[in-house]
């Protein structure tokens, strides 16, 4: 078919794609030039497109079904579109796509906007280009747009896209009535001539495709297209490898490529020229920053584009930039234009994402184990559906063959915080199993669990004809080994899809998330079996006094010890491929998003810097990724991720961090140094004399309040009547309480001088965390036991003493707890004369029932009054600074905790959009958890004190 090559400049010039659709040949003639040659079937993505008889495609989530074809520099491809339905709470889209690779392409969509942005209907032509969304891509303009581009369910809609000598059209028209619903064109750019004249088309070659994304599903039928200027599957040329880093004196193999090799027993990243090279990466590196749902636009973006004349102009600042302070690497989130300047890249998890993916691009819930709920650690990929390999080799063969040959790329990242716990992160061990054991009969995961148990045990059960009946029957060694059979089937298959698409370039594991403690070791142990690097995101505690990094706060083991266990557990070198420190001082609120908060940038360098030099100093490191180039936004991401931290090395106005920078120029630029040798020297445990205990801090601040009042402070007295009720009062705040009661104070009201105008602002309660099997489990307190009271004369000093008791006879959140289980909780409130404040101490725990059990957190539990009111998000991780926890009322005012005892370990009062359920959580911890035995009474080696505050509003 003569192939008509003049740009198309009026509507009725592409009639051809609507009403000739009959003269456009399919590939396999149009190729082979023999009309009685069978079609050649669809290049399908399994998630999302099934090709039927008689040509048509069903769309059944989200990814591109591709012509049987050779890419072309010249491209038609047209359908009759049929909408159907989406559940996507955000934007979807149907239609047509010119696809070069998943990183470069042109979509023609029907689109529907999220239902909080109206939900309307929309058509849209749009370039995908490295990351990027564009209208026009760089050399290209707009030239036409026409129609209002509203459409309906349930109607068809004719569409057709042409590439032709660098020009993108596309044209959507009403099936029915050949309307015009939207037309688009973008033409290469023309500088000093005629539009008319003919300009050089741009590097851009496709292969036709049909598109689904945001899991719209519809109906493509009566599809036609033809290719021209066929080009090689891989035809773009890669620029030749340069050296990357600092000289470092260490040589390897020159491969070509990157890889690995353990030398004079260091593990080094050798690149393709044979040299060492210590992988320094950050991520998100990007002109677009982080883009705020609240505010309508990334302000980081915004300011790129009002300081910059072009991405390219950005990219040689930012190459530089990067290269000055010592950074060799591009992980994830890179932006192509920096890509073969001066850095390493890797193809991120942010672009590869096998699971993903799957949980994400299908509402068919035979794809997942664990939902992906838009957020970190939601994931996990059903690896058992019969589809899953042909799902992973699809995925890479878009995502890896094109780079097979780039000797730049250091290598792919899986995935990214898999929840290899199922649905509670607390069940390391036995989460995958449990979720799995809640599926229906006839989900595949399902299917392969009863399989293995019956292979294992002899015995079907979970409702099979024999066997355990329900998940607590089944031994935690039969839950590990189920685990072992997921991690083995997941790592097999993603990695042999990758080396199947690309022989020559590293896989670098699936950036397991919160450190390599937060996944079960058999995980660990086979990403090591299958992958060449293990990587993880890890965000420790750095202890500026005693110059030493520990794993959590909550967790004083050190980093050192635990990556050197891990390691010789996965038998691999190690990326840390996310980590960072924030601060205070640059307007962030730092309120959500992980890591450890300080006070000022000098504190958070010294931070970063213990820290580097730390992982450094450990010889199976060979590269690390600081998270990330630019702050987030101050009023947050979005719903689903809140995060306004300072994260950044430079601001979102561009400005850098100069004494975090600098550090990192003073660090890697002499890596070498620091790798394989000693680490940071640690200081001697002290305790510090202005660290006083939350209890110190208490009676402290309160004999200062009751001295600057004009009239003597209220006497602190305490009421016991016969009923078992009680009231503890100061004149300033009333608690109150009764025998009987499942809180330990009904009512904590608030009031100046006059009873009659106290307000009832809370109530007091615990919880226990515990653990059977590692399975954990959550009991409330059932009733209170006694009251007792004291007064302490020489300070003025009244206490509370409350002992509750509990059972664990119920099934509660991710497991049941043993039925014998009883505990007794006490927790003293102690007031002061002149002071509105309330101390709150955890005294003991008891166990009181007839079996043992494991204890991981002791829960104090503010619960706010009424129904209006909402949590008050405090900074988390903060460095000598409080834990605070509020709930925040219509009038400005917030009730709540603050503590600095380093036994309260997380203070988070919460509860979820439309629902009156509160989740009052101050978290206690006391070392790692332990047994406690019938008849055994734990009492805090270290205090466990918060203050509950009531603040009004100013």
């Amino acid at each position: 078919m003569k192939q008509d090559k003049t740009p198309i400049t009026h509507s009725a010039k592409l009639i051809f794609a609507v009403f000739g659709l009959a003269a456009i040949c399919a590939a396999a003639s149009a190729r082979a030039g023999d009309d009685a040659a069978p079609p050649r079937p669809w290049d399908c993505d399994p998630v999302a497109w099934q090709e039927r008889d008689g040509g048509a495609f069903e769309a059944i989530g989200s990814g591109y079904a591709l012509a049987p074809c050779p890419k072309g520099t010249e491209v038609e491809v047209s359908a009759r579109v049929t909408p159907v339905s989406t559940d996507c709470p955000e934007y979807s889209n149907l239609g047509l796509s010119l696809f070069d690779d998943l990183d470069h392409r042109w979509n023609l969509y029907l689109s529907k906007k999220p239902d909080s942005k109206g939900g309307g209907t929309f058509c849209e032509m749009k370039n995908q280009r490295g990351g990027a969304w564009l209208d026009a891509p760089g050399g290209m303009a707009p030239a036409v747009r026409e129609g209002n581009g509203k459409w309906e369910w349930g109607r068809a809609y004719d569409m057709a896209m042409r590439l032709v000598h660098g020009a993108v059209e596309g044209e959507v028209r009403d099936a029915a009535t050949g309307a015009l619903v939207f037309r688009a064109v973008v033409r290469p750019a023309v500088s000093g001539g005629a539009q008319d004249s003919e300009p050089e088309p741009p590097a851009f070659a496709a292969r036709p495709a049909l598109v689904s994304a945001g899991d719209l599903r519809g109906r493509a039928e009566s599809v036609r297209f033809s290719v021209h200027g066929e080009v090689p599957e891989a035809w773009r040329a890669f620029p030749a490898y340069r050296p990357v880093g600092p000289e470092t004196g260490v040589r390897g193999e020159a491969t070509g490529f990157f890889h690995t090799e353990n030398i004079d027993g260091t593990d080094w990243a050798i690149d393709p020229l044979g040299r060492g090279v210590i992988l320094a990466g950050v991520d998100w590196c990007n002109p677009r920053g982080s883009y705020s749902d609240f505010l309508g636009y990334s302000p980081y973006g915004r300011f790129v584009t009002e300081h910059y004349p072009s991405t390219d102009a950005w990219a040689e600042e930012t190459d530089a930039r990067l290269r000055s302070w010592g950074f060799t690497f591009l992980p994830c989130g890179g932006d192509e234009s920096l890509y073969y300047r001066s850095l390493a890249h890797a193809d991120g998890a942010d672009r590869l994402y096998f699971s993903h993916r799957l949980c994400l691009g299908s509402a068919d819930p035979e794809w997942r184990i664990a939902e992906y709920r838009r957020s970190p650690c939601t994931a996990l990929p059903n690896v058992f559906h019969p589809r899953f390999q042909e799902a992973c080799d699809w995925w890479a063969r878009q995502r890896c063959a094109p780079n097979r040959d780039d000797p730049w790329l250091v290598g792919y990242f899986i995935d990214n915080e898999l929840a290899w716990w199922g649905d509670v992160p607390e069940n390391k061990a036995g989460g995958a199993f449990d979720a799995v054991a809640k599926k229906p009969g006839s989900h595949p995961a399902k299917k392969a669990l009863l399989a293995f148990l019956e292979e294992r045990q002899g015995q079907k059960g979970l409702q099979g004809q024999k066997g355990p009946e329900t998940v607590a029957d089944v031994p935690a060694s039969v839950k590990v080994e189920f685990l072992r059979l997921v991690a083995e089937r997941y790592f097999a298959a993603t990695t042999a899809a990758i080396r199947k698409a690309d022989p020559n370039h590293m896989v670098l594991g699936c950036r397991f998330a919160g450190g390599p403690k937060h996944v079960h070791p058999v995980v660990m142990e086979t990403a090591g079996k299958y992958c060449d690097v293990v990587s993880f995101n890890h965000y420790p505690w750095a202890d500026l006094d005693r110059n030493a990094v520990f794993y959590a706060k909550i967790d004083k083991s050190r980093v050192l010890d635990v990556y050197r266990e891990i390691h010789d557990l996965a038998g691999k070198p190690f990326i840390l491929t996310e980590w960072g420190f924030s601060a205070l001082d640059t307007g962030r609120p730092c309120t959500y998003g992980a890591g450890q908060r300080f006070y000022t940038q000098t504190e958070r360098t010294q931070a970063a810097e213990l820290f580097e030099r730390t992982f450094l100093s450990l010889p199976f490191f060979i590269g690390h990724s600081f998270f990330r180039w630019a702050d987030q936004p101050a009023v947050g991401k979005s719903k689903y991720f809140m995060e306004n931290t300072n994260y950044g090395l430079v601001s979102e106005d561009g400005v850098p961090y100069r004494e975090l920078t600098e550090m990192f120029t003073r660090v890697q630029g002499d890596a070498v140094r620091w790798h394989g040798a000693p680490p940071p020297e640690e200081r001697a445990e002290a305790r510090l004399p202005d660290d006083p205990t939350e209890r110190e801090r208490f009676f402290s601040e309160a004999a200062g309040w009751g001295s600057g009042r004009a009239e003597p402070s209220p006497v602190v007295g305490f009421r016991h009547e016969a009923d078992g009720s009680w009231v503890l009062s100061n004149g300033l705040v009333r608690v109150s309480g009764r025998i009987g009661s499942r809180f330990m104070a009904d009512e904590i009201a608030y009031f100046d001088g006059a009873v009659a105008r106290a307000r009832p602002v809370g109530r007091w309660g615990a919880l226990l965390q515990g653990a059977t099997d590692n399975i954990p489990w959550w009991v409330d307190v059932s009733r209170v036991t006694d009251v007792s009271f004291g007064r302490d004369d020489a300070t003025g000093v009244v206490t509370a003493t409350i002992r509750a008791e509990g059972r664990g006879d119920e099934a509660v959140a991710g497991g049941s707890a043993p039925g014998g289980v009883g505990f007794a909780f006490t927790h003293r409130l102690s007031l002061a004369p002149g002071s509105p404040d309330i101390l709150a101490e955890i005294v003991s725990l008891e166990n009181t029932g007839k079996e043992p059990f494991t204890v991981s957190y002791l829960f104090m539990r503010p619960f706010a009054v009424g129904n209006d009111f909402t949590g008050f998000r405090s900074v988390p991780n903060l460095w000598k600074g409080p834990v605070e926890g509020w709930w925040q009322f219509p009038d400005g005012s917030r009730w709540g905790v603050s503590s600095r005892d380093g036994g309260v370990v997380k203070a988070t009062l919460w509860r979820r959009e439309g629902e009156t359920i509160q989740h009052p959580d101050v978290r206690c911890k006391d070392g790692e958890p332990f047994v406690l035995a019938p008849g055994e009474t734990f009492r805090p080696r270290v205090p466990m004190g918060a203050r509950i505050a009531f603040v009004p509003h100013a």
